[in-house]
């Protein structure tokens, strides 16, 4: 799936420690399936809820975070609308609409985008809005993955920590990753790195997508 307004997502972690980790996860384990109705995202996410109006609600970090993403499946889009504690939920805010149909250039013009796409994520089979909600889901998508890149820093231990943790899992769980307590430990505390070999495995076993692993 494509994920767009992505710079949420970073404001929120810079004014929140300990959720950074979290919110990479998921954006990387929203982007891998391809889903086509709301039935294949529960699959995925099972906490997840249809709250209406194309949008489902996902819950991070053991419920600890909500976020609230439109999902146009045509276009094979996520679009988030909203992300902050369970308190914050209800400040959601509706946007003045634009139309927009060149490439972005600032973040004027990527909230204008913004905004067009939710008032036309329904458009019609075969109509002209439709037409132009896939070409500016690509104009956003282009200009968030150079402004507002969400994977470039994550930390791969750390993920293998947070995943554990989301799991209910023990260090000792890796061992048919790692071979033995001593090299589990060495790689958790970085006095060893990940090698290939391992990041398929802990991909497999945890379920942790590789562009988290290598990053």
């Amino acid at each position: 799936m494509v994920l767009i307004s992505v710079k949420v997502l970073r404001d929120f972690w810079l004014l929140t420690p300990g959720s950074k980790t979290s919110i990479q996860k998921w954006a990387a384990e929203v982007q891998e399936p391809s889903w086509t109705n709301y039935s294949d995202v529960k699959q995925s996410f099972g906490s997840a809820d249809f709250v209406g109006n194309g949008r489902v609600v996902f819950n991070i970090k053991r419920n600890q975070i909500r976020i609230v993403a439109l999902m146009i499946f045509r276009v094979r889009t996520v679009y988030i609308r909203f992300i902050g504690t369970h308190a914050e939920y209800d400040q959601i805010q509706t946007f003045k609409l634009y139309n927009l149909m060149k490439p972005i250039r600032n973040e004027a013009e990527h909230q204008i985008a913004l905004q067009r796409v939710e008032a036309i994520w329904n458009a019609g089979e075969g109509s002209a809005e439709l037409d132009e909600l896939e070409v500016l889901v690509t104009l956003i998508e282009k200009y968030e993955s150079i402004h507002y890149p969400i994977f470039e820093d994550a930390d791969a231990i750390e993920v293998i920590k947070q995943t554990i943790e989301d799991k209910g899992m023990k260090n000792k769980d890796l061992l048919s990753v790692f071979g033995s307590e001593s090299a589990i430990s060495n790689v958790l505390s970085r006095r060893r790195q990940l090698t290939l070999k391992m990041v398929k495995d802990l991909h497999r076993l945890l379920g942790i997508p590789l562009q988290l692993l290598v990053a």
